[in-house]
């Protein structure tokens, strides 16, 4: 089976967001607003998701492991629900952060949600497929790269540190940093599994495609109004969205999955 340890780095991203999160959320917990909460839990249990996922399949508790699949059923339109609510809150936080960054990370977080949506549908569709399978299911986690490795650069990284509003600019190198060694993670998965490696070239793309956003049509005036009307956007709506994004994904991957079951079964 591939990716036999992945459930073992998957549980150590888990571990790094804590640091990563706590001066801005977990630290704060008593008065982050409720659409962080929702984002930051349903984030955190979709890796933890991808953990069990992994550690059942490869210990041989296949049971365990389709009554954890099943979940995904219901948290993966909860994730798509609180990334748009983050999206949202970006544009509500004042300050030189947000004015520099704010659209410019919610358009890299807008790309994130359609392509989480797109493995979870694939994931699903290709269920029977082992290599396939985890590979997509792999790929979800990688939107989570990004933020929590960004925001660890700049409290130790030498030349990244910020220690003052004039230092803020240099958040722009702790994403791009995020992004090289994502691209680099999915490209050297791909080259130990070709087989089933396409997910990764496929993460590799669309990371790519997130950094020519983020120093393209993030910064544009355009999208910067887009970004402030998600702002003011109700939050039930938001929230309406997002499931109904997951909910597609997950009733489409996992209805074609069956028709792809029953056409094999009629062929033999």
């Amino acid at each position: 089976m591939p990716y036999p340890r992945a459930w073992l780095w998957v549980s150590a991203l888990l571990l790094l967001t804590v640091p990563a999160f706590w001066p801005n959320y977990l630290g704060k917990l008593g008065t982050a607003e409720w659409q962080i909460h929702v984002h930051g839990i349903s984030a955190g249990l979709w890796v933890l998701l991808v953990v069990i996922q992994s550690f059942t399949i490869h210990h041989n508790r296949r049971s365990l492991h389709r009554a954890a699949g099943l979940a995904s059923l219901v948290l993966a339109p909860l994730f798509l629900a609180g990334g748009t609510l983050v999206i949202a809150t970006m544009a509500l936080r004042p300050g030189p952060f947000t004015e520099l960054f704010g659209a410019r990370l919610a358009l890299i977080d807008a790309v994130s949600m359609f392509g989480f949506a797109a493995f979870v549908f694939l994931a699903l569709k290709h269920r029977r497929n082992v290599g396939l399978h985890a590979s997509w299911m792999l790929a979800t986690v990688f939107p989570l790269i990004n933020p929590t490795f960004a925001r660890l650069f700049p409290a130790f990284m030498p030349g990244l540190t910020i220690r003052s509003i004039e230092e803020l600019p240099r958040f722009a190198g702790s994403v791009h940093l995020a992004q090289a060694i994502a691209i680099g993670i999915a490209l050297f998965l791909y080259l130990r599994n070709r087989r089933h490696g396409t997910p990764m070239l496929v993460v590799a793309g669309i990371l790519i495609f997130q950094t020519v956003l983020f120093e393209t049509i993030g910064r544009s005036a355009w999208w910067s109004g887009v970004h402030a009307h998600i702002g003011a956007t109700s939050s039930t709506l938001l929230v309406v969205v997002g499931i109904a994004l997951g909910a597609v994904a997950v009733v489409s991957g996992w209805t074609s999955g069956s028709r792809s079951d029953a056409a094999a079964q009629g062929a033999a």
